[in-house]
This record gives structure tokens, sequence and C-alpha cells, in this order.
């Protein structure tokens, strides 16, 4: 339906049903998180959902006007209707306001999120159908659930539901089978996670979450963020918490196939830099392994695989740079394996970019921090890795060796004294030390350096040799092309 039969594109608007009653949680719409009611951080997430042209808040007419009016920003509209035929409150805010293509939100889900309300709306225009939804087969959080439905289907299950299939709107459309429905799977989990509000629990832990990112200055986080976030905070505190899968499916499928299977956590983390020397030596082919990658020559050189990525830099750097294109626009083609960014507003374009944390980072180990490495090592100890390996790290640099390498040798040791198992290659100069003081003479990384020093001296060799055999050959045809424009000019 990516056109009405007029051939204009349709209209697509958000319902969100509220009220002031509740059972277990009264005047849950009211109550603030981080500042505001509810029902405006629920209006205003669905707000910058792209593919929504109007948001619409349908009320029972028992409800306060006025009170329900205060709570919705500007040029948001009150529907009213029938308290307990919701069915039919959707029904009429549908007619009243010419919608063609309807989302249904519901007043308790103010971690709903603009991307996934796009991603369900973006499947329905794209195969059509009756009725479309990520609540069919559970892959994201409880609390993101996007329903979308056509006006001709809404208008069929209005006129022909029973009573017991009015108070939730869409169960007609789920049970009988001549409406097309499509699941939408597009999320990175099992849908065990909650974050709908109907205790004063689940409004204590949305509460923290919002806390969390307020602290930031941001209300835009994506609920990718919130969840590595409240991974963070259980692992903190030795807690469960169901972790991302590694690869999210988001192919339609006629039938719904409710399989829903986490993998186990991967506990040990493998940190690739883009040193030659030993990064191919990673353990790209053991599942065991999460592979941790960084720096745009990594990735533009294509490793075997990765599970996170990692951008610690300011898009400024990028932009002076005009050979990082590409490594940008690798970046914005991803979806499914998040890349923490310094801040996901600088990369707008990015679709699975998350907050990198780093303030409990720094509240754990303090302000010693040199390079994304020694970011990454305190991530993957925060959160339990129990071994750590670095591939592809030498730092022999002069300004790695003064500034990077001593933290990332710090976490290193902060780590193995703490029972985490590190993995450094032989070749590998980290945590060699020239000699042992006092007692020993000149060896491991003053041997490693001497190797190093000899394998770019040879490399240079090349290059030189490479430069003075491609000026010969420009000196030859230079000198052909010269003896050709004499000879033209003689046969003229």
């Amino acid at each position: 339906m990516s056109e009405t039969e007029s051939g204009k594109k349709p209209k697509v608007v958000a319902i969100i049903q509220a009220r002031m009653g509740s059972t277990r949680l009264p005047g849950k719409v009211t109550m603030e998180i981080a500042g505001k009611p509810m029902l405006q951080r629920v209006i205003e997430r669905v707000q910058r959902a792209k593919t929504v042209d109007q948001v619409i808040v349908a009320v029972p007419e028992s409800d306060d006007t006025v009170g329900m009016s205060t709570l919705c920003p500007v040029g948001v509209h009150l529907c009213y209707g029938s308290e307990h035929d919701v069915l039919e409150r959707y029904d009429q805010a549908a007619r009243e306001n010419n919608a063609d293509i309807i989302v249904r939100i519901t007043s308790d889900c103010p971690l709903i999120d603009p991307d996934v309300i796009d991603e369900v709306v973006g499947k329905f225009l794209q195969y059509s159908p009756d009725y479309a939804s990520n609540t069919m087969e559970r892959s994201y959080p409880r609390g993101l659930d996007v329903e979308v439905f056509s006006r001709a289907a809404l208008e069929r299950a209005a006129k022909e539901a029973g009573p017991g299939d009015r108070e939730h709107v869409t169960p007609y459309m789920l049970r009988h089978p001549e409406f097309r429905r499509l699941p939408v799977t597009g999320g990175t989990t099992d849908g065990t996670v909650n974050w709908s509000v109907d205790t004063q629990e689940d409004l204590d832990r949305v509460r923290e979450i919002y806390a969390y990112f307020h602290d930031q200055g941001r209300d835009d986080f994506t609920w990718i963020e919130a969840i590595h976030h409240c991974a963070a905070v259980a692992l903190a505190a030795n807690s469960a918490f169901p972790t991302l899968m590694t690869q999210p499916t988001d192919t339609p499928r006629p039938t719904p196939e409710i399989v829903s299977s986490e993998p186990p956590r991967r506990s040990k983390v493998a940190v690739i830099g883009t040193a030659p020397s030993t990064r191919d030596l990673a353990p790209y082919t053991d599942d065991s392994w999460e592979i941790w990658s960084l720096s745009n020559r990594v990735v533009t050189d294509q490793i075997p695989r990765w599970d996170r990525h990692f951008e610690l830099h300011p898009l400024s750097q990028f932009e002076r740079d005009p050979e990082a294109r590409p490594y940008i626009d690798w970046m914005h083609r991803q979806e499914g394996k998040p890349i923490f960014l310094q801040s996901p507003r600088q990369y707008p374009g990015i679709k699975c970019g998350v907050q990198f944390p780093y303030k409990p980072l720094i509240e754990r180990f303090g302000r010693y921090f040199t390079s994304t490495i020694a970011w990454q090592i305190a991530l993957a100890i925060h959160e339990g890795a129990e071994e750590i390996g670095l591939w592809g790290v030498d730092l022999m640099l002069h300004e790695e060796y003064v500034h990077q390498r001593p933290c990332v040798e710090f976490l290193l040791g902060w780590a193995s004294g703490r029972g985490i198992r590190v993995t450094v290659p032989r070749q590998s100069s980290l945590l060699k030390p020239q000699q042992l003081y006092g007692m020993e003479g000149e060896c491991g990384a003053r041997q490693a350096i001497i190797e190093h020093k000899a394998r770019l001296s040879g490399m240079v060799q090349q290059f030189q040799m490479q430069r003075d055999q491609a000026a010969l050959k420009m000196a030859h045809t230079q000198g052909a092309v010269e003896g050709l424009t004499f000879a033209e000019q003689m046969s003229g």
C-alpha cells in the first residue's frame, strides 16, 4: 500500500490510546519520567518517527478533558470515544482524521522507539498486508510494541468483531485468516525484556533508564542503547540480563514460525587492532570469542568477522579526510550489530549506533584512558569478560608507545590481577619488558623493536625500489612521447 487508490501517498496516522484510569497503577500517564509526564514522553518519541504524518491521542469520553489536553504538546489532537470499546474509539479517530494507515501505540510504552515504528511501517508499505506488527514474533523488548493496519482492515474489524474482540483493538484481525498478516522481526532479543509500565516497579525501571541518558543531556536514545545500559547495570549487580543476539533477522515470513532462543553469552573478548604482524592470527573462526574491531583501516581491509565495532573519534576528524568517506558509508550500511560511538548524534545516519558508556567506566577506573583500545579493555572488564585477547596491537610507534601503551598495559594488568585471563600473541611486544630491572640485560621488547624496525626498513626499501622503477618507466615513456611529437611535427 505505497499509494492509495487515488494515487496519492497514504496518510499514516499514529493513534496512541490513553486513559487516566488504571487498575494496577492509577493515573500512570501523568506520572513524571525525567521531568515530563509519561504520556508526553510517548508522544514525543512517536513524533520522531519519519513515516508518521500525524499523531493522535484517543481517550475515553469519561476522562478529564482539560487534564488530558495539558499532557499533549501543541498540534497533537485528542479524540474521545468509548471507554470500553477501544476498537470503536480507534475507528472513530481514524475516520475523523482521514487516516489511510493506522499505527497503534499504547500510552504505557515510554521507551517506544521511532526507528522501530519506521521499521514496521516501512515493511507494511513495502508488502501491503492488512496487518503488520513486531508482536507476532517477539524480537524486541515488550514496550516497543507497534501494530500497523489499513483503514479497510480497521473498518471491517469494527463492523464484524464481537464484544470479546473490542477492548484490545486487533484480536479480530489476528484470529481471522482472511486478514493478510505480516510479522516484523527486526529486533535482536527474545522479547523477555519488559519496558511497558503496568506497576510501580516497571515505572522505576524506566525512570532509571531515562535518568541515565538525561544526565548526558539526551532523550533521543535508541532502544539498543537502552538495552546495553540495562545489561551493564545488571552485570555490575551480578544479575542476569538477556544479551543482544548477534544476527537479527528481518525477513518477513508468511507463516509465523515462533522460535526464539538466546545464544549463550560469550565471555571471551578479542580486541582487533591494525598492526599486520598479529591481526590475522585472531580467533575469527572460534565462536566462543566476541570480536571487537576498531579503526577504518581494519574494516576497510575486511577482517573475516566482527561483533562490535568502536568509533570513538568525533565526526569532524573524518570530515577533514576525504579518504575517510568509504568508512563513513560503511558504517551507514551496517544493521543489527552495534557500532559504539562517541556520540550517536554526531553520526545521525548510522542505524545501529550506540552511545559508548564513558560514565560508568570513568567512575570505576578513573580518568586514565589514552586510546580506543584502552576504552575497549575497560568495557570488557566492566561487562564481566573472563578472557581478553589483543591481536593486531603492537603500539610500537613513538607516539603510541609514549602515550597509549602504558594505559593499555595498566588495564591488562588490572584485568589479570582480578583473575581475568589475558591473551597476547607471542609476536606482540605487549607485556614484555626490556628487562627485569637490576637483574637482567636487555631482552623482550627491545628485541621486538629491532625485529619490527627491520620489517619496516625492508618495506621502505621495497617502496624505494618500486618508486625508482616507476620513475625509470616514466622517463622512458616520456621520451617516447617526445620522439613521437617530433616525428609528428616533421611529417606535417
